[in-house]
C-alpha cells in the first residue's frame, strides 16, 4: 500500500528542522531584561570595553548566586520567628 505524504506536512517538517532549538532555562527568581540592563549598563560604565550581550551562563549565574544568598538569609534567623 503507498501512501502519499501530505505537502504541508512535509513543508512544515522541514521548517522546522532548518530552525536551531534554542533552550532557554527558567530562571523564576530573576527578571531576564533587567539584569541584562544592569549589567551592560554598569559594565559599559565601569570597563573600558563597550559590553552588548550578557550569556545565559551569567544570568544563571546571578540566578543562582541570588537562591543561594536567599537560602542563607532565610537560614540566620530562629526557628520560631514569623518575618524574615
Amino acid at each position: 500500500m503507498n501512501t502519499i505524504a501530505h505537502p504541508s506536512s512535509d513543508t512544515q517538517e522541514l521548517a522546522a528542522e532548518s530552525q536551531p532549538e534554542v533552550l532557554i532555562k527558567k530562571l523564576p527568581l530573576i527578571n531576564r531584561s533587567e539584569v541584562r540592563e544592569f549589567l551592560l549598563h554598569w559594565a559599559n560604565t565601569n570597563r573600558s570595553h563597550q559590553w552588548s550581550r550578557v550569556s545565559e551562563e551569567t544570568l544563571t549565574s546571578a540566578h543562582e548566586a541570588l537562591r543561594a544568598w536567599l537560602i542563607n538569609h532565610a537560614r540566620k534567623f530562629p526557628s520560631k520567628g514569623k518575618t524574615l
